[in-house]
């Protein structure tokens, strides 16, 4: 579930990973914004995110890893009062861990 500023900035990243990909070419074709590492065919873990994370938010001041994403995106959803059964499937969790997690985010 993304808004259209989210869509939009998914838009711009893959153009920009298909302009690298035309620029240089041993970069392998992907359909994914963000390729995987090591000729594979999915993100295997969030270290195979950091190549291209940290060009995209040079300048920025210090780079936070990319799964603080995560977080911000789950107490963002709790703090809108989303229900927490559908953050807990979005994040893949029990709704037991993210209530574990992030309870305190809840608005009373």
């Amino acid at each position: 579930m993304l808004n259209d500023r989210a869509l939009h900035a998914l838009e711009l990243a893959r153009q920009y990973a298909e302009r690298r990909r035309l620029g240089k070419g041993q970069l392998i074709e992907s359909p994914f914004v963000f390729p995987p590492g090591k000729n594979g065919e999915h993100v295997k873990q969030t270290s195979d995110l950091h190549h291209p994370w940290r060009p995209i938010l040079k300048g920025l001041g210090p780079i936070p890893p990319p799964y603080n994403c995560r977080h911000t995106y789950a107490t963002i959803c709790l703090m809108s009062g989303l229900n927490p059964a559908f953050i807990a499937q979005q994040l893949g969790h029990s709704v037991q861990m993210l209530l574990s997690t992030y309870a305190r985010w809840i608005n009373s």
